[in-house]
């Protein structure tokens, strides 16, 4: 794999995995797709 492919791949990871979304109520992506951001705002309040 190329530098640019691994650069792009780092990014795609954080972006969808760590980062958090204010237009999500401040979870990732992947939490919405997995079916685990409910939980996790349940446990905010």
């Amino acid at each position: 794999m190329c530098m640019i492919e691994e650069k792009l791949n780092e990014f795609v990871r954080y972006y969808n995995y760590e980062r958090y979304h204010e237009s999500l109520e401040n979870v990732t992506p992947a939490e919405v797709y997995y079916g685990k951001a409910q939980r996790k705002l349940k446990q905010r309040k």
